[in-house]
């Protein structure tokens, strides 16, 4: 459930349950999705299961996990590693959907 939207210059940002919103957005509407979920919650499997479909022909995805994503790993959703680092215990990831 979606508990605020905000709409600005043509862009929107929603604050709420991020799996279940990106399932309602329609499909390749997003240029870049940002994905941090909560590192104990597990749930970087189904973010990235929701946000493939949501994403443009040749979007990104910002992904935070405590684990490095491979190109092995993203293969089965049709994503790619563009860009990878860490600090910290954090892994950070810009994924991208080839064209």
């Amino acid at each position: 459930m979606v508990e605020r939207a905000q709409q600005r210059n043509g862009r929107r940002v929603q604050r709420g349950d991020g799996v279940a919103g990106l399932k309602a957005l329609p499909g390749a509407s997003a240029d870049l999705v940002f994905l941090d979920p909560p590192f104990d919650a597990e749930l970087f499997d189904a973010a990235l299961q929701a946000a493939v479909p949501a994403l443009a022909s040749g979007g990104f995805i910002y992904l935070e996990a405590p684990q490095a994503w491979d190109d092995a790993r993203l293969a089965p959703l049709g994503l790619q590693v563009r860009r990878h680092l860490k600090a910290g215990a954090v892994h950070a990831h810009l994924l991208h959907q080839p064209s």
